[in-house]
């Protein structure tokens, strides 16, 4: 590598890199578990970096401009072109949709302690898919699983690193084909939520029917 690796790593976890470089950071980060641990201790440090900034108080009336400015728009907003495309809907079905995500009576139970589930058909074009919002405790495993067919997955907030290393962050979308099998872990910060477009299903260790 042309820069000292914990160089690298930084700026990667910042998503600093080009393309090519994020490459060449992630083939190493799947061949040696130093690596990852690497990586996982300098997110541990840029998530703990805002605490140790001095507080600012806020302008008096901020609470009151911001809820005005938000009251119609979902935060999930900016992604229902990208979500109406993957599976299948209208741009408003998309945005009603995401608005469900911040509705706690729209999650139910997943496959650990530490996710939970919301269900919904895909289009037309996805009639026999099964399609949902995941959403995984920071910092939490999710368990091993086997894909039926192929799986897509959109993250909306937070972020996970794969088994093999691979970080798959806010706004990026990771593809794993039919048999694949794994497991990974949400990173540090915010709970990670995703969009999931699975073929065919998935397939745990222990009972669990989605």
């Amino acid at each position: 590598m042309s820069m000292a690796l914990d160089d690298l790593l930084a700026l990667y976890a910042m998503d600093l890199l080009d393309a090519e470089e994020r490459a060449e950071v992630e083939r190493h980060l799947a061949a040696d578990p130093d690596a990852r641990r690497a990586l996982a201790r300098c997110l541990d440090d840029l998530n703990a970096l805002p605490l140790s900034l001095d507080p600012v108080a806020p302008p008096a009336d901020g609470l009151a401009r911001l809820l005005e400015a938000t009251a119609s728009v979902s935060r999930f907003d900016a992604f229902a072109g990208r979500v109406a495309a993957l599976i299948d809907y209208t741009l408003d079905q998309a945005r009603a949709l995401l608005a469900r995500i911040d509705d706690a009576a729209s999650w139910v139970p997943g496959p650990c302690a530490e996710a939970t589930l919301i269900h919904f058909g895909g289009g037309p074009k996805l009639a026999d898919a099964l399609v949902g919002f995941v959403k995984v405790q920071a910092g939490a495993p999710f368990p091993e699983h086997t894909h039926l067919g192929s799986e897509i997955v959109l993250v909306l907030q937070g972020g996970l690193q794969d088994e093999d290393g691979t970080i798959v962050r806010r706004g990026q979308e990771r593809v794993m084909g039919d048999g694949t099998r794994h497991d990974f872990v949400a990173l540090p910060g915010p709970d990670l939520i995703y969009l999931v477009v699975l073929e065919r299903g998935v397939e745990f260790d222990f009972p669990f029917e989605i």
